[in-house]
């Protein structure tokens, strides 16, 4: 069983059960441009998730982040 809670914009992050296990974390990207240093500015950042089944029945969830902060990094 999977149990996802979808957010809305500004909203807080909270804390979930899943019965999911974390087997192996893989990146094909990382990526960003700093355009200055560290700063109090918030982070936005919009989630894309995708679950889908293998031919060997195993799960896969595919994650991406897109995040901009201001003044520091896109």
């Amino acid at each position: 069983m999977i149990i996802m809670r979808m957010q809305h914009k500004g909203e807080k992050m909270s804390s979930f059960n899943s019965a999911l296990t974390l087997q192996k974390m893989v990146f094909d990207r990382i990526e960003f441009n700093r355009k200055g240093f560290k700063n109090n500015k918030e982070l936005e950042f919009e989630l894309q998730v995708q679950i889908g089944l293998d031919k060997n029945s195993t799960y896969k969830v595919t994650l991406v982040l897109n995040g901009t902060k201001q003044d520091e990094y896109e």
